[in-house]
């Protein structure tokens, strides 16, 4: 695979990522069943294994379960949505919106305690809820609407009053301006 060729399919592909790309250092680890793991310049990592890359925000590929140049595309394009969620002032007030609602429903605040405590089994400990939500369990129903992927599980997550913002947040990283009304007329632009 060629990194150079992957970074600018994703760019091309969502404009809304080409600054988040170049600010990230690629890296092949295994990391198990996972496609690849983000981890921000600040993440210490858990206490039984350190960041080795603290200090530099980084995305580890598990080279054995992305093979293909279109898997990586799709792999590296999705966990680049964490990096905006750290680094991007547009996004993060858009997750923001998200993140405030999710965290008041009951309903997603229950189907994220069970995810949780499944993921917490791999990795010997949980986070408390509020914080896996934000850092993991919203950002994976964000990656799966923004990304397309036809199989997640949760695809009820996108119906309804969560819809708008969901939109809102696949239209920024695709590079698709954002319209608003302003004194009778539409206007776009990016946020």
């Amino acid at each position: 695979m060629n990194l150079q060729q992957i970074k600018n399919q994703i760019a091309k592909k969502y404009p809304g990522l080409k600054k988040a790309i170049n600010e990230v250092q690629y890296v092949s680890g295994n990391l198990g069943d996972r496609f690849a793991e983000y981890l921000p310049a600040d993440e210490s990592g858990a206490p039984n294994k350190p960041n080795p890359y603290k200090g530099k925000a980084t995305l580890v590929i598990n080279p054995d379960r992305v093979e293909t140049q279109e898997e990586a595309v799709n792999v590296i394009a999705g966990d680049l949505l964490h990096h905006l969620r750290y680094t991007d002032k547009g996004f993060q007030k858009l997750i923001k919106q998200y993140d405030s609602m999710a965290l008041a429903d009951p309903n997603i605040r229950r189907r994220q305690e069970a995810r949780q405590a499944t993921i917490a089994q791999s990795y010997q400990g949980a986070r408390p809820l509020d914080q896996f939500m934000k850092v993991s369990g919203n950002d994976a129903v964000i990656r799966a609407y923004v990304m397309d992927y036809e199989n997640f599980k949760g695809s009820d997550y996108f119906k309804g009053s969560y819809k708008p913002i969901l939109n809102k947040l696949k239209n920024y990283v695709k590079g698709k301006p954002q319209n608003k009304a302003i004194g009778g007329r539409v206007v776009s632009y990016n946020y």
